[in-house]
């Protein structure tokens, strides 16, 4: 027992956690001044786990039957055949010596066909979460004053109350996060998988140690600017896979939004009014500088930062294609599209 007094300690060491003169007596919530307690972090274990029967009911119940139906409709078969209910491609050949080459064709498209529905079916889901996060976050953080001017929210730190709508509003997004995180490996692979994977981590760390710091109020800033572009970019190539026969008309201009939203917060607003001013804070003796979870936290936002330097990028590359290169809008993220299509064509070219 002594010795898990000494590791909880340890752990729980006040000059870890909160700046100079501050005790965990003083972080406890008062009538009038509700605080973020460690304890409170227990409800994202089954807020998680209703999100993942969240997605695997949306996935298996509404997003598979939509986007069978849509790939049986326009999709990969419509030369070649069609799903059926066993899982096999039946198509007919008209002469017995092309029958190796079809069912290389068969075999491919049929791959490529079952590959759409997976990413219809996780882009959804994406689209429903990030859809309803992110209106709660807007309700929540509209009429917030540390919002406008995010240098409130190092004034009085840790002393400041956490309103309820924040609390959960903190607690749902990490709850997501960690369900995305542990889903990762069950996704469509990506390029980026890797910096997924940080991405996920860091944004859970920094969830982690703000809340038990109290530094909630930039903590939900980069949520809601993070919301901002992810429900941009879930919900538009949702519309891409369900595109019309003229496609680039709407699909383009959701493009256009999405890349002008992405660069104004997460590559200007984001280091600008974010970043900076938390290391600002940091650096400053008389303000955090005694504290080394701010400290941190401070490398884990830049950490963030250059990430969103990295997806920029591809960002950057996929306008550049589109523009000069006259090429489809596509996810570059993943390295399938474009060569699935490239192979489709050379074997019909044979």
């Amino acid at each position: 027992m002594d010795a898990l007094d000494k590791l909880r300690a340890v752990v729980w060491k006040e000059e870890f956690w909160l700046p100079r003169n501050v005790t965990w007596n003083d972080m406890k919530s008062q009538p009038g001044r509700p605080m973020p307690e460690y304890q409170d972090l227990l409800y994202v274990l089954p807020i998680t786990a209703t999100f993942v029967l969240f997605r695997v009911f949306l996935e298996s119940f509404i997003m598979e039957p939509l986007a069978r139906a849509k790939v049986e409709q326009v999709g990969a078969f419509r030369q070649y055949g069609m799903v059926k209910g066993d899982g096999h491609v039946h198509t007919g050949t008209p002469t017995a010596d092309r029958n190796v080459i079809q069912k290389k064709k068969d075999d491919l498209m049929r791959e490529k066909a079952l590959l759409e529905v997976r990413k219809i079916r996780e882009t959804g889901y994406k689209s429903v979460l990030h859809s309803i996060l992110f209106l709660y976050g807007i309700w929540t953080m509209a009429d917030k004053p540390w919002l406008r001017n995010t240098r409130l929210c190092f004034v009085n730190v840790p002393f400041h109350g956490v309103p309820w709508d924040v609390w959960w509003y903190y607690i749902l997004l990490l709850a997501f996060y960690v369900t995305q995180l542990v889903m990762l490996p069950f996704d469509v692979k990506r390029n980026d998988y890797l910096a997924q994977t940080t991405h996920h981590v860091v944004t859970i760390g920094l969830m982690v140690g703000s809340w038990i710091s109290n530094a909630t109020r930039i903590g939900s800033i980069v949520l809601i600017v993070h919301e901002c572009a992810d429900v941009m970019l879930q919900c538009g190539k949702l519309l891409k896979y369900f595109k019309k026969p003229d496609p680039n008309d709407i699909v383009g201009k959701v493009f256009v939004i999405f890349s002008a939203t992405w660069i104004l917060t997460r590559v200007i607003y984001f280091p600008v009014f974010i970043s900076i001013p938390t290391t600002e804070a940091v650096l400053d003796p008389d303000r955090l500088g005694g504290c080394f979870i701010f400290k941190a936290l401070a490398v884990l936002l830049w950490i963030l930062f250059i990430l969103h330097l990295y997806w920029t990028t591809l960002l950057i590359r996929a306008i550049y294609n589109i523009t000069f290169k006259k090429k489809k809008l596509h996810d570059n993220r993943s390295g399938d599209e474009e060569s699935d299509e490239d192979d489709v064509d050379e074997k019909k070219s044979k």
